[in-house]
């Protein structure tokens, strides 16, 4: 039980601090899982992990929600930017993370990657919400399924696809996160079916649990990216993951 607990304390602090942090939550809880020796955790966590930064961001962004519904133009580039993920993601999603679930890989995309936010941010966008057109928000719901590669990062790719067209960087960070809504919703509604359909057995303390501090890591990991962004940019992140990137391909290959 000990063990277990602490897994999933880990877990929970590892998906709150980089599920929208643009560095890759997927591949932080792939490489945390070898180097602490886990055993593969069960769907079951993976809804815990995913309900808990669903929540942070829902209260987090909680009074835009309220004023949303006034904006038809931006719930329909959001309803299409999720479409490609909806239509697709069932069929792909798997294949691809289990494509990627090695240490070069990881390597790999989380450099790669790194250079696409980069180049990003050097374009000084001057569009807001309102000019975001269809061809636009497609786009940039294509590039989110790219976040099923882990190392890839889905705020960082779709934050990226935003500054590519032009989109400032408040507004670009802003359209990211509250696609993340309807993303992570569905990935959580997705994976609760599966574990009804296996049958998984449910600890409804730790899974509580998990939940909780999920949410709560995953709030101050999201106040932290606004903040750092307004006076640094995306340059630390930038930085951290090609070092992290460096160290995983040279310890791939000694």
């Amino acid at each position: 039980m000990t063990d277990t607990f602490f897994s999933y304390t880990v877990l929970a602090m590892v998906q709150g601090l980089c599920e929208f942090l643009p560095i890759s939550s997927s591949a932080h809880l792939v490489l945390m899982s070898m180097w602490l020796e886990m055993h593969e955790h069960s769907l079951t966590v993976d809804v815990a992990l995913h309900f808990g930064s669903l929540i942070a961001i829902i209260l987090y962004y909680r009074n835009e929600l309220i004023q949303l519904r006034g904006n038809p133009h931006l719930l329909r580039m959001l309803g299409l930017a999720f479409l490609p993920t909806l239509i697709t993601a069932p069929f792909i999603a798997e294949s691809m993370e289990l494509f990627g679930r090695n240490t070069i890989s990881i390597a790999v995309m989380l450099i790669v990657f790194a250079v696409v936010l980069y180049l990003a941010t050097r374009r000084h966008g001057v569009s807001g919400l309102e000019s975001i057109t269809v061809p636009m928000a497609l786009s940039i719901g294509a590039a989110q399924l790219l976040a099923f590669f882990p190392g890839v990062s889905r705020s960082g790719v779709t934050i990226s696809a935003s500054l590519f067209w032009g989109i400032k960087k408040e507004s670009a960070i802003y359209f990211s996160f509250l696609l993340a809504i309807p993303t992570i919703a569905g990935v959580t509604a997705y994976q609760f079916f599966q574990v009804i359909r296996k049958g998984e057995q449910l600890d409804i303390p730790l899974i509580g649990y998990t939940v909780v501090v999920s949410a709560l890591v995953s709030y101050f990991a999201l106040h932290a990216l606004v903040t750092i962004v307004r006076r640094i940019g995306f340059l630390p992140f930038v930085i951290y993951r090609i070092l992290l990137g460096a160290i995983l391909l040279t310890y791939a290959t000694i």
